[in-house]
């Protein structure tokens, strides 16, 4: 809630965009700007089209963040240097978007009982013992008792 707060202050619209599995393609709003480029985790540089309104990113085989800008315009498109390492490099502006891609998947992070589990025969029948009530339940029962003695034992002691 803080965050959100926070984020409303600033100007910043919307809510937190969740992230995307490793392999996923998103599809993201260019609002028909030329010369938009994807910068990957690693650095590399993937040209977006010219004059559309609307692109697949991905498949996004990189985990990081992946960003959506518009070069500087003192650096045309055509004019990109290369680094050492075979990765090229623009100077940056803001980014128009920016997706977040993990090795998560939700199926396998979600840690409720599978429903097909949930209504198992072996359930019912490991319940049919003479415990089928949950600890707590005995425990209570016990401390009660107890009172009960110490109270009756206490109480003998009186003589009239």
């Amino acid at each position: 809630m803080t965050t959100n707060a926070l984020a409303w202050f600033a100007g910043q619209a919307g809510e937190l965009r969740e992230s995307l599995p490793a392999g996923a393609v998103s599809e993201v709003v260019l609002s028909g700007a030329d010369n938009l480029v994807c910068h990957t985790p690693s650095g590399r540089i993937q040209m977006l089209p010219a004059n559309a309104t609307k692109a697949a990113l991905g498949p996004l085989d990189e985990c990081g963040i992946w960003q959506v800008i518009k070069p500087a315009p003192e650096a045309p498109a055509v004019n990109v240097s290369s680094r050492n390492d075979g990765t090229r490099s623009l100077p940056r502006e803001e980014p128009i978007a920016e997706f977040a891609c993990n090795l998560a998947n939700k199926a396998e992070s979600d840690l409720r009982v599978p429903e097909k589990l949930q209504d198992s025969p072996q359930q019912s029948a490991t319940l049919a013992g003479w415990l089928v009530r949950p600890i707590w339940f005995y425990l209570v029962a016990a401390a009660w008792l107890l009172a009960a003695v110490e109270w009756v034992l206490y109480q003998r002691r009186w003589i009239s």
